[in-house]
């Protein structure tokens, strides 16, 4: 808003288990600097956590799978909630997915911080991908789809064509579309 502006950098000293984290103004050229102890190792940041959990997470119907979580400017443990499976429409097609809802504490900074519930859709079959995810924040609310996925041996556009096409030729063959 306004002219507000901040750069924020975050670099992740492993070896040392530190991170330093940079608080920049660039209009006034001020700086605060702090470095952080980094609590347990493995852990991973918000834009992470998602990807950490559709690999590693427990999807199982009231299932929760935790985690250390870099977010914030602190360490905190994340939990991840399988709350049920549910058919929604995507640009896929309707699909079979995990409704997903992480703990309170997941929320970045700024504009984006968390106001509200949070829930991602994963697929419900072995890649566990993020076709949907909601969220109420500072500003109003985020939605996000996915609009294309590829990667070893699927394209969910392709699968999605042949699927339409497959069902289309069903309907006709069986006389539903085109008659008689």
């Amino acid at each position: 808003e306004g002219n507000y502006a901040r750069v924020r950098t975050y670099t992740y000293d492993i070896t040392n288990r530190l991170v330093r984290y940079e608080k920049r103004n660039p209009r006034t050229g001020k700086v605060q600097l702090r470095l952080i102890r980094i609590s347990a190792l493995p852990f991973q940041d918000i834009v992470t956590s998602t990807f950490y959990f559709r690999r590693y997470g427990n999807f199982t119907v009231g299932a929760q799978t935790s985690f250390p979580l870099f977010a914030g400017g602190r360490f905190q443990e994340v939990r991840f909630l399988v709350v049920r499976k549910e058919r929604i429409d995507t640009v896929f097609g309707e699909m079979e997915v995990f409704r997903v809802v992480p703990s309170e504490n997941l929320s970045p900074e700024g504009v984006f911080k968390r106001k509200g519930k949070v829930v991602f859709w994963f697929t419900a079959d072995s890649r566990h991908l993020p076709v949907k995810v909601s969220a109420e924040v500072a500003v109003g609310s985020v939605s996000a789809v996915l609009v294309d996925a590829k990667g070893m041996g699927f394209d969910l556009r392709k699968d999605y064509e042949r699927r339409r096409k497959k069902t289309l030729m069903e309907k006709i063959l069986s006389g539903v579309i085109g008659g008689e």
